[in-house]
């Protein structure tokens, strides 16, 4: 398994309605069991990468290719679970609803996965209502239950403490040992115990 990137290029609107380059000739390679870190200053376009090795928006010019396939010539992205600074779920609904019936999942199972992740006290409350790290806590949840083999994660450390920083750890190890590919950004270097890991700055 491998996703791969060749000569990727991305340009922005600016605010006179011109073209300015943002992502210039992105390459990198990514096989089982491997983790990138992608690091740079804010504005260097670490966030835009990620939505488009997601497919959520697409390159001006370049390859991303997923198992030797280019995800934006499939008729829907399966390949990844795409975090990003949202939630993902609607402001009203609580973590419980959402999974519930996003993941069709029974009450028994669901409780027992909120128990095991430490979330059951905040799982019935309001997302809306939820401080930013419980918000994004209840957003990474999602590793739980996705299928996908590749992660990309923007930023996944910000706003948890150490119990929290330490089960996304585990989480993430956890992926990497079974063949699973995470892509994430970090302004700060990586725990011990995710290394090896490979560096792309931007």
């Amino acid at each position: 398994m491998q996703l791969t990137v060749e000569n990727l290029n991305f340009n922005y609107i600016n605010d006179l309605y011109t073209q300015s380059q943002l992502l210039s000739n992105i390459n990198f390679k990514v096989i089982s069991s491997e983790l990138l870190h992608i690091c740079g200053i804010n504005g260097s376009g670490k966030t835009t990468l990620l939505k488009l090795l997601a497919g959520l928006i697409t390159p001006n010019s370049g390859k991303i290719h997923y198992q030797n396939q280019d995800i934006h010539m499939q008729q829907t992205v399966h390949h990844c679970c795409y975090i990003g600074h949202k939630t993902g779920i609607h402001q009203i609904l609580s973590g419980y609803e959402y999974y519930k019936f996003t993941y069709n999942l029974t009450k028994d199972n669901l409780k027992t996965l909120l128990c095991d992740s430490a979330l059951l006290d905040i799982a019935h409350t309001p997302i809306a209502k939820l401080s930013f790290g419980q918000r994004h806590r209840m957003a990474l949840f999602r590793l739980i239950l996705t299928q996908a083999k590749v992660w990309l994660l923007d930023e996944p450390f910000v706003g948890l403490d150490q119990n929290s920083s330490d089960w996304l750890n585990l989480k993430l190890k956890q992926h990497l040992s079974i063949g699973g590919i995470v892509i994430l950004t970090s302004h700060h270097a990586l725990p011990t115990i995710l290394q090896p890991y490979q560096v792309y700055s931007l």
